[in-house]
């Protein structure tokens, strides 16, 4: 008589049977330690939202935390956290470092907002932490180059392709029409524009081979600061809030100076006046 095999239970099967509830626990436990860690790196990361994003070295601004509704006046010492808005009165000039040393220095009437990217290991960039409402920041990572000139009302952008080049007040004017400027300074160089008659709007500069245009804004001012990027053709004016052009607009060339293209200039000559800075 042929006797059937008694078919015995697999020992991982046999001693689940047994232990059912030690192996729900453990399950449980399992689970939650993965919730554990993945609360723990999100806590990290959003703690890269709180704490100093920046502190007051020199000057003295109005600053407004998140959730108050007032400014209040702050001296050197003063940290700023996320989202804090800063602002520099008349005639104020401020600088702040950021957490990662990189110097912001704010000119008067300039109002920003320091912010943080979400992941504090993050650094992002500067645009991406700084956020210029009104007026003029420089900073290091730029070589002191203005990060972003905005003001409460843009107007539309005034034309600045037809270059003025019998405007009768031209005399005070730099650079004047046509004008060749050559500087042995590579990268940006600071080009004093000025302009006959005080004047409240803006300054509007365009490269001839980009259709971006510059703003800076201008308050009962003759002359403005900017620095522009070597090698280039330029159209700028003055306009007013309502696009009224008060000056220009007049094209300019900057060169960097060299032995050749000073022979060349020499050589071929130029359409308006140049100025060689040896």
């Amino acid at each position: 008589m042929r006797l059937k095999k008694r078919l015995e239970p697999k020992p991982i099967l046999h001693w689940l049977k047994g232990h059912r509830v030690d192996f729900i626990l453990s399950l449980v436990s399992v689970i939650c330690f993965v919730l554990f860690v993945r609360a723990s790196v999100y806590y990290r990361e959003l703690s890269g939202m709180r704490g100093p994003v920046g502190t007051l070295i020199a000057g003295k601004v109005e600053r407004k935390p998140t959730g108050v509704l007032n400014f209040g006046t702050v001296g050197p010492g003063t940290e700023f956290n996320n989202m804090d808005a800063v602002w520099t009165a008349r005639e104020g000039h401020a600088r702040i470092e950021l957490e990662d040393g990189e110097i912001l220095e704010m000119e008067e009437m300039t109002l920003i907002i320091l912010k943080r990217p979400f992941k504090r290991h993050t650094k992002g960039s500067i645009l991406e932490r700084v956020k210029v409402l009104r007026g003029k920041v420089t900073t290091t990572v730029f070589k002191r180059q203005e990060l972003v000139v905005i003001k409460k009302v843009m107007p539309e952008d005034p034309d600045v392709t037809k270059v003025n080049e019998t405007d009768p007040t031209r005399q005070n004017l730099y650079p004047p029409a046509n004008a060749a400027i050559l500087k042995r300074e590579t990268g940006d160089v600071e080009i004093v524009f000025s302009w006959p008659k005080a004047a409240t709007g803006y300054h509007v500069l365009r490269r001839l081979d980009e259709s971006q245009l510059r703003y800076t804004e201008v308050e009962n001012e003759r002359f403005v600061k900017l620095l522009v990027p070597q090698n280039a053709a330029y159209i700028w004016q003055i306009v007013d809030a309502n696009k009224k052009v008060l000056a220009g607009p007049y094209k300019f060339e900057l060169k960097v100076l060299t032995d050749e293209s000073a022979k060349k200039l020499f050589k071929e000559g130029v359409q308006g006046p140049a100025e060689i800075h040896w």
